[in-house]
């Protein structure tokens, strides 16, 4: 059995005005999320805003399981899904089709497993033995590229201003992606919006937030994206899991 802790910080970065960013922990610190607001502020902001708080009105009306695997996916289904549709009736009743949002949900599960679904470009990594390990597929049209052998991972480095292909709130209906994937002790999972993936290469994310403390590899990855110019706002929540000991709770740190 694993146990963990969590830490979040949002910034606005070194060139924008405002902060179209939020994220969401629960109360029992075992749902969070990340979105990114598009659109532009404030349209942006109100996107990412109705995002996190459909998911938190959910995690009120009925927290999901931690050891059913099909329930706690069909819950992030249901929780993407209900924001997916407030945004989208946000933009038919004011005809701000712009506003939309992505969005990266985590669940940690029993028996050391951790459920991920998201829409959009903003990240999940798990940072294992000094290496950062991608675990979502932007939906981009960048990344498309990729996979259709038209653009190499390299070059896609240098493309980060990137078309989505799927956001919360442009359409009524949303495919939503959904994973899960083993951990071990030591492990790190980083949730992230894209103001920090443009900027930090993999290597860069697995130095500065592999520390097992959740609040300080949060620092660390915002210098770190400060440092590099943060041309964008700068999101993350990490999470940091090690072997549950008797009588051990989850508990946070941040």
């Amino acid at each position: 059995m694993l146990r963990w802790r969590v830490a979040a910080v949002t910034d606005r970065g070194c060139h924008r005005k405002t902060n179209e960013d939020n994220f969401f922990v629960s109360q029992d610190k075992r749902v969070f999320a990340v979105a990114d607001g598009a659109g532009g502020s404030p349209l942006g902001a109100q996107a990412s805003a109705i995002t996190v708080a459909e998911i938190e009105s959910l995690w009120h009306e009925r927290a999901p399981s931690s050891t059913d695997i099909a329930e706690v996916k069909n819950w992030m289904i249901e929780a993407i899904s209900r924001a997916n549709k407030s945004v989208w009736l946000a933009n038919q009743e004011h005809n701000a089709r712009r506003r939309g949002s992505t969005v990266v949900l985590a669940i940690p599960l029993s028996e050391g497993r951790i459920a991920i679904s998201h829409v959009g470009d903003s990240r999940a990594y798990r940072i294992r033995d000094k290496c950062a390990e991608l675990l979502t597929l932007d939906h981009t049209v960048v990344n498309e590229m990729i996979r259709a052998g038209q653009l190499t991972a390299e070059q896609a480095r240098y493309s980060c201003r990137n078309f989505l292909t799927r956001s919360i709130g442009h359409v009524e209906t949303v495919s939503v992606e959904l994973s899960d994937f083993q951990l071990e002790p030591k492990d790190n999972i980083l949730l992230c919006t894209d103001g920090l993936s443009c900027v930090l290469p993999d290597e860069d994310i697995a130095v500065n937030g592999r520390m097992g403390d959740p609040a300080v590899a949060c620092e660390n990855l915002l210098r770190a994206t400060i440092d590099g110019g943060a041309p964008d706002n700068v999101t993350m929540i990490v999470i940091c899991f090690e072997a549950e000991q008797i009588n051990d709770e989850c508990s946070t740190a941040g």
